[in-house]
């Protein structure tokens, strides 16, 4: 109504918002488009691309290795269940666990409900040929825009440890519902890329049990700094070819999408304990309960702190201080996902022990995701609110680097290299 008085409003909107503003034939004058100045930031986006492809220039993703087309790799059309699957769109918690057709089923509703801010697509495949579903939820899910942290949720590495694969799909549920009208939802999507992996081990979910098609525990199953006879107290050396070749399907899809991306925190759901576990999880000394801390002890300290304070019933439950503990202090694992991703990946996870049982039943999941999904989203949160994000640029040309990051600890001294060249 000002408008048509002659008076105009100035309001921010987003790049879905802009799409329908457009759409809608009102008149209207950018005044200053800072989407429009980002994006010549970014090199020319790749038009058709191969698994050859290098990904490591920051341009849009590659969806010859990560995404799929609607309708290929895709969810079975008439799954079991699937006008109640439909229905249950409409619910934030529904007390479901899903099967493997009934996953897919989900993810097709993803793609149709929330084609504008997400994808979905596949890292690979499991030691039986199932799928490994991941899906990425930003502003815009096409393109790596720089400056924009990358955080992921990865649940179900465990196969019968089933409460997390449900949260998993919740939080992917309830981002794409909310982000429409809930603005602390809709700030989050605009300034970061999300990534969730909810089925990680799709083969011991259909089973019932921890390990893969293989037998293997895939919570064992990366390479570690113990294994390679050392303690890496500076950057780790790369990967060996033969090292990465001898672990699972599962274990050498998700090192690939590691190697790909540059993830600056993450939370592996798992359950059968109420905790926040933080690396490291083994010691040189492989003896049980004797802590292994970071050289950023004091950032994963925080970091899984601001999750347990959100997750009060987790805290109050657990046998931990505020629900927080070292891994090494608690149990002492070797080969774990968690000291991968921090040590090769430069990633902080958390790894969330989210319920008591493994799996409960389901009219209990509905409770499950309201005790976690305040501390999901902190945790999502925290590279906006725990760290520095940016471009590194040339001074003359504004054009990228690839350039590596180093942050200096109190008390003088160049600390752990945070970023990876990109």
């Amino acid at each position: 109504r000002r408008a048509a008085r002659g008076g105009g409003v100035h309001v921010d909107v987003s790049a879905a918002a802009m799409r329908e503003l457009r759409a809608s034939g009102v008149p209207f004058t950018v005044v200053d488009d800072f989407r429009a100045a980002r994006a010549r930031w970014l090199p020319k986006r790749q038009v058709a691309p191969t698994d050859d492809d290098d990904d490591d220039n920051g341009a849009a993703l590659n969806f010859g290795r990560f995404f799929a087309a609607t309708d290929e790799g895709g969810a079975a059309r008439g799954a079991s269940g699937a006008g109640a699957l439909d229905d249950d769109w409409a619910t934030e918690a529904p007390e479901r666990y899903h099967t493997y057709a009934e996953l897919q089923h989900f993810l097709d509703l993803v793609r149709n409900e929330c084609g504008t801010i997400a994808r979905v697509g596949t890292l690979g495949q499991s030691a039986l040929g199932r799928d490994l579903y991941v899906v990425k939820i930003s502003d815009n899910p096409d393109l790596n825009e720089p400056g924009e942290p990358e955080v992921k949720v990865v649940a179900g590495q465990h196969g019968n440890e089933a409460v997390g694969r449900e949260l998993a799909l919740n939080l992917v549920r309830y981002l794409c519902r909310a982000y429409r009208t809930r603005s602390r939802v809709r700030e989050l999507v605009d300034n970061l890329d999300i990534w969730v992996l909810p089925n990680y081990n799709p083969d011991g979910a259909e089973a019932g049990r921890k390990t893969n098609g293989n037998g293997v525990d895939l919570d064992a199953d990366f390479p570690d700094q113990y294994e390679l006879g050392a303690r890496f107290d500076e950057e780790a050396p790369p990967l060996d070819a033969e090292l990465v070749r001898r672990r699972e399907p599962e274990t050498r899809a998700v090192i690939e999408w590691h190697r790909q991306r540059a993830f600056a925190a993450g939370v592996s759901l798992h359950g059968g304990a109420l905790a926040v576990v933080y690396p490291f999880d083994g010691n040189a000394r492989h003896v049980n309960r004797l802590p292994s801390p970071t050289r950023d002890n004091a950032v994963f300290d925080a970091l899984a702190r601001r999750y347990a304070r959100a997750a009060t019933a987790l805290a109050e439950q657990s046998p931990f201080d505020d629900g927080v503990t070292n891994g090494a202090a608690w149990s002492l694992l070797y080969g774990t996902y968690a000291d991968y991703a921090y040590l090769w990946a430069g990633s902080f996870d958390v790894t969330v022990e989210c319920s008591a049982q493994k799996w409960p039943d389901a009219e209990r999941l509905p409770a499950h995701w309201h005790a976690h999904r305040e501390a999901l989203l902190r945790v999502l949160s925290a590279p906006l609110a725990m760290a520095v994000a940016g471009v590194v640029m040339d001074a003359e040309t504004s054009q990228p680097l690839k350039a590596r990051v180093y942050v200096e600890q109190a008390g003088g001294g160049a600390g752990r290299e945070r970023a990876p060249p990109r």
